[in-house]
């Protein structure tokens, strides 16, 4: 059995400070300690890009697991409906503000182009289950 130290950490909501702030608190370990995010990384909080581009960093230096939550089930399938609807009711305004893209009049591929390749492959790449 693995006896590594484990974090899990869920429903950031945006809220990078607020991750970033408990990622000093607990001193995280990339070499000794596995981070597990459970999901809802976007919508609601003051900067959902950047709470995105923190744990991509954090991902190259270490043992970093991550899920999906409903949130980033909604984001990721705006592109394909293009209907922003349930994801703006759901507190995407936020996200799509972050990513530079007007909620009032968000179109789909103006909307693909703001979001960072990076950024989609992470949406895409998420797990239900470990």
């Amino acid at each position: 059995m693995d006896r590594h130290k484990r974090y899990v950490i869920g429903d950031i909501h945006g809220c990078d400070t607020l991750l970033e702030k408990l990622l000093q608190e607990i001193a995280w370990d990339p070499e000794t300690e596995r981070l597990i995010f459970l999901g809802d990384y976007i919508d609601r909080g003051p900067n959902p890009k950047r709470v995105v581009d923190l744990i991509l960093e954090l991902s190259k230096r270490g043992n970093v697991d991550c899920l999906m939550g409903n949130h980033e089930g909604l984001f990721i399938h705006f592109p394909s409906t293009g209907n922003p609807r349930l994801l703006l009711s759901n507190g995407g305004e936020t996200t799509f503000r972050s990513y530079g893209i007007d909620s009032e009049a968000v179109q789909r591929e103006e909307a693909i182009s703001l979001i960072p390749p990076a950024h989609l492959e992470f949406y895409r790449s998420l797990r239900l289950f470990i």
